[in-house]
């Protein structure tokens, strides 16, 4: 019997595993997240960009201190060579910033020289991004 459920649960696995791969286009998606407190976002950013299954249309940051928290998707972005990736910044006025873990990391990193595209109203270009898109953006927001 117990056989049995693992075999059923291996097949699952199997039968899930081999629809992805069928998948002819990467699931376009927008990472939406207040990077920077933690180390949790970060991995799961890194994550996203290997990930060749998702197509990464947009990244927005929010809560607290978003000049912050996008330095910091900046900086990853520029390290993985995805500057191709805009960034949207989101809004200051939610509360949340419950610590800068990586702020000695991107201490002295300047936006103005990040080589990529960095959209000052985030949620304008959510909505852009996904109005402009002909495929279904699914967002994956994290906090």
């Amino acid at each position: 019997m117990i056989l049995k459920k693992y075999f059923i649960i291996i097949l699952f696995v199997l039968f899930a595993c081999n629809c992805f791969a069928l998948q002819s286009k990467p699931v376009p998606v927008i990472f939406d997240t207040d990077i920077g407190s933690d180390i949790d976002d970060m991995w799961a950013l890194v994550m996203l960009l290997n990930s060749p299954e998702l197509d990464v249309k947009l990244i927005t940051t929010s809560t607290g201190d978003v000049a912050y928290r996008t330095k910091v998707v900046a900086k990853v972005l520029e390290l993985a060579g995805r500057t191709d990736i805009p960034i949207g910044i989101g809004s200051s006025k939610a509360k949340g910033d419950v610590g800068f873990r990586q702020y000695q990391w991107v201490d002295g990193f300047d936006l103005a020289k990040y080589p990529g595209k960095i959209y000052q109203n985030g949620v304008r270009a959510m909505v852009d991004t996904i109005m402009s898109s002909n495929q279904k953006i699914k967002l994956i927001s994290v906090g």
